[in-house]
């Protein structure tokens, strides 16, 4: 009888991971009335015109949604993440910034986090209910890197968005915790040698470099701290994925803060690869997939 029982677990098991994993390696079944598609997208931010795209799941119906969010500057923009979530069944929209890649304006910290706000709010609309079949009251947001914390912003700014992924988290304002004793200009020397950043990140942004990006980030020290956004962010479900990148400090004290706040239901792995998870992206795929299967989204009663 134990036998037979841990048969059909297993089995069980297997089925689910075949349903959750499917949209690693085969396509959808096709849908002639209700294709796939992918459209290039304008929403509006402060003024300015977000460009990027919008990829369509098949099926009839209204979808859930994910708001990919790229780090700084963006070069890597997890695309192929967003090409798995849409077989998966779901809606993406990938965006740029502010300031970041032809989009008009300034770029900043700030106006990232203004910017990620829109992206939601444009995924919770009724023009992208009728336009492109969103769910309102089913959008996740995932972020990488620097995408990680505009990610934990708007769930904390948004209590209607029900989960958030955060890959690789930029801990934005970690060089100036324990350093009350220096002054402003040398925090902001301190960021500007050590936050990582090269000559190539600052190309495709306009109207910042380094020192007034180490001087934003001084200058927010505090109320830009990750933690301070747990009690906001709480008690709904976060998957924080580290790697061999220095976020894992960061991810896992921002953890135990979720988790002080009452959230029950934050999960952290860690994978040793780059930043990038360049040679871990089917596992990183499969990690977000089986989260995203898993997740809680029928509608509040």
């Amino acid at each position: 009888m134990k036998t037979a029982c841990l048969a059909v677990a297993f089995a069980n098991a297997v089925l689910l991971g075949q349903t959750s994993l499917a949209p690693l390696n085969a396509d959808p079944a096709p849908d002639k009335t209700h294709p796939p598609s992918s459209t290039e997208m304008i929403v509006p931010s402060h003024g300015e015109k977000l460009l990027g795209i919008f990829y369509t799941a098949a099926g009839a119906g209204d979808h859930p949604m994910v708001v990919l969010l790229h780090g700084f500057p963006g070069y890597e923009q997890n695309l192929d993440l967003a090409q798995a979530i849409r077989r998966a069944g779901w809606n993406v929209l990938a965006l740029h910034y502010r300031g970041s890649w032809g989009v008009g304006g300034v770029f900043s910290l700030e106006h990232a986090m203004q910017d990620a706000d829109a992206m939601v709010a444009f995924a919770r609309s009724p023009a992208a209910q009728r336009k492109f079949h969103c769910d309102p009251d089913r959008v996740v947001v995932i972020g990488h890197s620097m995408g990680g914390y505009m990610a934990a912003s708007a769930i904390a700014h948004e209590p209607a968005v029900r989960g958030a992924v955060m890959i690789g988290t930029w801990d934005i304002t970690a060089p100036t915790r324990g350093a009350s004793s220096l002054s402003r200009e040398q925090l902001i020397t301190r960021i500007e040698k050590d936050n990582g950043t090269e000559p190539a990140d600052f190309l495709p942004l306009h109207g910042i470099d380094p020192h007034t990006l180490a001087a934003e980030i001084v200058d927010h020290r505090e109320v830009w701290d990750l933690d301070r956004l747990a009690p906001k962010i709480a008690p709904r479900p976060v998957l924080l994925l580290t790697a061999d990148d220095d976020s894992d400090p960061g991810s896992t004290r921002f953890a135990q803060a979720l988790k002080s706040a009452g959230d029950k239901q934050v999960e952290k792995i860690h994978t040793s690869t780059d930043h990038g998870f360049s040679g871990r992206r089917i596992y990183l795929e499969s990690i977000i997939l089986k989260w995203l299967s898993a997740l809680p989204l029928s509608r509040p009663s």
